[in-house]
């Protein structure tokens, strides 16, 4: 039996001869040795949420707050930045206990919109943080720009494509 009791934080490596009857056969060891108290993982890493109209309420997405470590850990906040919100059942997570925190996104203007989770606690990986992205959809947002077209016919120069290019100069003509 080979017993694994690492010193310090981090990867560690090592080897097990083994001599027998004029032979010497030699193992490569490793493992990762983690430092006493809480450790707080988030699953999923990241969240994006779809288009939303702007004033809207996208749907809520989850991520789940896992303690990885050897102790208890006490989280002493949890917080959304940018547009989006959270609520959460966070508090005291044992070992291998897990909480979670639910995330909305209501976008507050058009364009590319970004954030960031983040749960503050006892843990020696303090603060644990989760990329927020989403999309505001602004009345001025087109939907239809660069989308598959198709159609039943069109005059020659003017493609159903022309309808979702962008360009106000050009148009389809069936």
């Amino acid at each position: 039996n080979v017993t694994f009791s690492p010193t310090a934080a981090g990867a560690r490596t090592g080897s097990l001869t083994v001599n027998a009857g004029g032979n010497s056969n030699t193992v490569t060891l490793s493992g990762t040795g983690t430092a006493p108290g809480p450790v707080l993982n988030a699953n999923p890493g990241s969240l994006t949420f779809p288009g939303t109209v702007v004033g809207n309420t996208a749907a809520s997405q989850s991520v789940t707050i896992t303690n990885t470590g050897t102790t208890t850990a006490t989280v002493s906040g949890v917080a959304a930045s940018g547009d989006f919100s959270e609520t959460n059942n966070c508090s005291s997570l044992a070992v291998n206990a897990s909480c979670t925190a639910t995330v909305t996104f209501k976008p507050t203007t058009s364009g590319t919109r970004t954030g960031t989770l983040t749960v503050t606690s006892n843990a020696n990986n303090s603060p644990t943080s989760v990329g927020l992205s989403g999309s505001g959809i602004g009345s001025t947002t087109n939907l239809a720009l660069n989308q598959p077209t198709t159609a039943s016919g069109s005059q020659s120069g003017f493609p159903p494509s022309n309808a979702v290019d962008g360009n106000t100069s050009t148009y389809w003509e069936s």
